[in-house]
């Protein structure tokens, strides 16, 4: 299997190689940034207690059974390692986490490979919270604020770095960033 990238700052998104997986469901979502995150083995039960605090325990159980079962299916099997009592990543699976990359970066000192974990704007469907398209921000750095043209279909982001990034909106690139000065 390839390496699996799960992107946490903005909108999660689990990506196999190059494709992202489709998870229509927003409780998978939360368990593959919870699996994410984990240093080890979590318990079916904080699991269960997370994505279902309402239903009583063997409820909450059998729907983390089924939600396991229906990631297995959108994203292959053998991808975690379950037992009764706890689940996790299979140690075959290489899975990555930007949210991880960006502390472990900063726990070095590298602040400029921390700012390119995630400098960038998502743009997704409100009333689906699909993903539609991610806006690279570099070289700016952490969006402070919008505007978008759009007769020329120009997306302007200033960034606390001092610089305005112009994207073009039909192919998510941008095409300028210029330093700016802003007032105090």
């Amino acid at each position: 299997m390839d390496q699996l990238a799960l992107q946490t700052f903005g909108f999660p998104v689990l990506r196999i190689g190059d494709r992202a997986v489709e998870m229509a469901l927003l409780r998978a979502l939360a368990l593959l940034v919870r699996l994410g995150h984990a240093k080890s083995v979590v318990s079916r039960d904080a699991l269960a207690g997370l994505l279902w605090p309402e239903a009583d325990t063997g409820t909450a159980r059998a729907r983390l059974r089924r939600l396991l079962h229906r990631i297995e299916t959108a994203v292959g099997p053998r991808v975690f390692e379950a037992d009764r009592h706890g689940i996790r990543w299979a140690p075959t699976i290489a899975v990555s986490v930007d949210a991880l990359a960006f502390e472990d970066a900063c726990d070095r000192g590298d602040f400029e490979d921390a700012v390119r974990t995630y400098s960038e704007i998502v743009e997704f469907d409100a009333r689906t919270l699909k993903l539609l398209r991610r806006f690279p921000l570099a070289p700016g750095e952490e969006p402070t604020g919008l505007a978008f043209d759009a007769k020329q279909r120009r997306l302007f982001s200033t960034c606390a770095n001092r610089k305005l990034v112009i994207s073009d909106a039909d192919i998510c690139r941008h095409f300028r960033a210029v330093e700016v000065d802003i007032a105090q």
